[in-house]
C-alpha cells in the first residue's frame, strides 16, 4: 500500500520511519518503461484468453484480435512511456516470428488502425428492372472467414509471449544495475535524492 505524505510517499509494506526517494537515472526511466510493457504485453496476452470460453464468432475474434494487437504493438511503438522495443532484436534469432510481427503491423495499421480494408470488400451497386432502369442501390460487403483468422491469432499470441520474455529478462539486467549503483551511496547522497512523488493517473479532456 502507498500513503502519502507531506514530504513524500510511504510504502506501508516498510516499517514506518523508513524513507523513499524517487530515482531519477536513466535505468530508472528504462524500469518504468519496462514495467510499463509488461502490464500492456499481460493485458494482451489476458485479452486473447478470452477465446478459451470457446466464442469464436466474427465480433468476438475481431475485438480480441483489435485489442491485443494494440496492446502488444504499444510496446514498439514512440510513445513516452512505452519501452519501445527494436523487433529486429526481439525476433533476431526467429526469422519465422519477424515475419509474422511484420504481418501483424500491417494487419493493425490497416484494419483496425486506418481502415484500409484488410480482409475486407465492400461495393455499392446500381439494380435496374428488366427495362435497364434504374429503381434501386444496394451496398454489399463481404469479410474474411473468421475461422482463417485462428491460426493467425495463434501466430499473435505466441509473439507476445516471446516479448514478455525480453522485457523480463531486460527487468532483471536494469534492476541488476540500478541495485549496484544504490549500494554505492552513502546516506548524504541518498537523503540528498528528490523525494518520492506520484502522479494522480487521469485522463485529459481536450
Amino acid at each position: 500500500m502507498i500513503e502519502n505524505k507531506d514530504n513524500g510517499l510511504r510504502l506501508t509494506e516498510y516499517p514506518e520511519g523508513y524513507s523513499v526517494k524517487r530515482l531519477n537515472t536513466a535505468d530508472a526511466d528504462r524500469l518504468n518503461r519496462l514495467r510499463t510493457g509488461l502490464s500492456r504485453l499481460e493485458l494482451a496476452r489476458a485479452t486473447m484468453e478470452l477465446l478459451k470460453n470457446g466464442d469464436e464468432s466474427r465480433a468476438m475474434l475481431e475485438a480480441v484480435a483489435c485489442a491485443a494487437s494494440i496492446y502488444y504493438f504499444s510496446c514498439f511503438g514512440g510513445g513516452s512511456y512505452g519501452p519501445r522495443l527494436r523487433a529486429e532484436k526481439v525476433f533476431k534469432n526467429n526469422k519465422e516470428a519477424k515475419q509474422n510481427h511484420d504481418h501483424w503491423k500491417t494487419i493493425r495499421d490497416q484494419r483496425f488502425g486506418h481502415l484500409v480494408g484488410v480482409g475486407q470488400s465492400i461495393v455499392t451497386l446500381l439494380i435496374a428492372d428488366d427495362s435497364d432502369r434504374p429503381i434501386d442501390t444496394k451496398t454489399i460487403s463481404m469479410d474474411i472467414d473468421p475461422s482463417a483468422v485462428l491460426p493467425w491469432m495463434k501466430s499473435l499470441y505466441q509473439l507476445i509471449g516471446v516479448a514478455l520474455i525480453h522485457i523480463q529478462q531486460e527487468v532483471v539486467e536494469v534492476e541488476s544495475r540500478i541495485r549496484e549503483a544504490f549500494e554505492k551511496l552513502s546516506p548524504e547522497e541518498f537523503l540528498a535524492l528528490p523525494d518520492a512523488t506520484i502522479p494522480i493517473p487521469h485522463h485529459e479532456r481536450r
